[in-house]
């Protein structure tokens, strides 16, 4: 299936970087790092898009907050009415640290003063320090915030793997030593963060990170503990919950709370060069997170039905069955059309077949 992504790179010089969609309760929103090579490399913006059905979105601002010396990767955490959003800044005087802006409207934001930066507790980490993944949890009668963040742990002080924050308000935040991960016989590596959300009384951290374990392209790989600083351990019969074999094309997949339950939005890269952040990326088609047996699972989301149109009423009479060609055909190779329906099996190779009716792939189509 292929939805028309949202583009928020319609210039060739504009790159973009992440993303993070939120339900207000409303509507949906989702935000973008964004910038333009041709003006001001390295001030990333935000870009925001709305939609009321999760399906058709429209952008409501463009280029907001340009922060020179800004990173490519950010968080959003809505409490209450407000908004924050942690851009990741590197500068002379501080080095690496995140900022925190507030809004109320998604279009006027306010910095809240370096006072509320916050930086890598040296004691625990070295350099990075973005993408920060916000869990809430209720303690007694208030909320706590627990943070996640892409981060290098020091060697002497754990293995390869994340950052954590505490906050009780989303503005003070207190840096604490990375959440326990144990990798077992799996190699330890530094990782980049989709989220930690607690489903059916587990918490279930999902990572990402390329050239690991089964994939040469980036993907993303589910832990799962029994409190929110672990100790996380690798579901290894569910391990990789998406991601590509051998290319960059699916990227960071973020979480969403919705009134139809939590589902999660998978930034899709439809060419992936040298150069990063990519200039041809979107958001596919979102999807329900899930527990399935046990397992952390990606669901088809029902409210995707609103992205069909008509029918476009294909005759798979008129298919031409075109691989494997006539003359290799084995006793695994078969197409069949019957009451209206194609069977269509392949051996080792798989079987092709072209249906006859042509359409505009680039409006976006659905296969049942």
């Amino acid at each position: 299936m292929f939805l028309s992504p949202i583009r928020p790179d319609d210039p060739p010089t504009r790159r973009t970087w992440d993303n993070c969609t939120i339900h207000d309760g409303k509507a949906y929103y989702a935000f973008f790092n964004t910038t333009d090579t041709s003006i001001s490399p390295g001030a990333y913006g935000l870009d925001i898009a709305r939609s009321e059905d999760g399906v058709h979105w429209q952008f409501i601002a463009r280029d907001l907050v340009p922060l020179p010396g800004a990173h490519a990767g950010y968080g959003i955490l809505k409490v209450g009415d407000r908004i924050f959003y942690y851009p990741t800044v590197t500068d002379e005087r501080r080095g690496i640290h995140f900022k925190i802006y507030e809004s109320t409207d998604y279009l006027r934001w306010v910095h809240l003063g370096d006072d509320y930066d916050v930086v890598p507790d040296p004691r625990y980490y070295a350099a990075r320090w973005e993408e920060i993944c916000v869990l809430r949890e209720h303690a007694g009668d208030r909320d706590v915030f627990y943070g996640y963040i892409s981060a290098e742990v020091r060697e002497d002080v754990a293995q390869p793997s994340l950052g954590m924050l505490k906050s009780y308000d989303g503005i003070k935040w207190e840096v604490l030593r990375p959440p326990v991960v144990n990798w077992g016989e799996l190699p330890p590596q530094h990782t980049e963060v989709n989220f930690c959300e607690k489903l059916d009384g587990r918490y279930y951290l999902s990572l990402n990170c390329r050239l690991h374990f089964d994939s040469y392209g980036y993907s993303s790989y589910t832990f799962v503990g029994d409190s929110p600083t672990g100790p996380f351990e690798p579901d290894l019969p569910a391990f990789r919950l998406t991601g590509t074999t051998s290319r960059d094309i699916t990227w960071l997949a973020h979480p969403l709370h919705t009134p139809d339950g939590p589902l999660v939005a998978l930034w899709l890269s439809a060419r992936q060069e040298l150069e990063i952040p990519s200039h041809g990326m979107g958001i596919g088609p979102l999807k329900r997170l899930i527990i399935e047996r046990g397992h952390l699972r990606l669901f088809w989301w029902e409210g995707n039905e609103k992205a069909k149109g008509s029918s476009l009423g294909v005759p798979i009479s008129r298919t031409h069955w075109v691989h494997p060609g006539s003359v290799v055909r084995g006793e695994h190779d078969s197409m069949e059309i019957a009451d209206g329906k194609l069977t269509l099996a392949g051996g080792r190779d798989g079987g092709i077949g072209i249906l006859d009716t042509q359409f505009d792939a680039g409006m976006g189509f659905i296969l049942e």
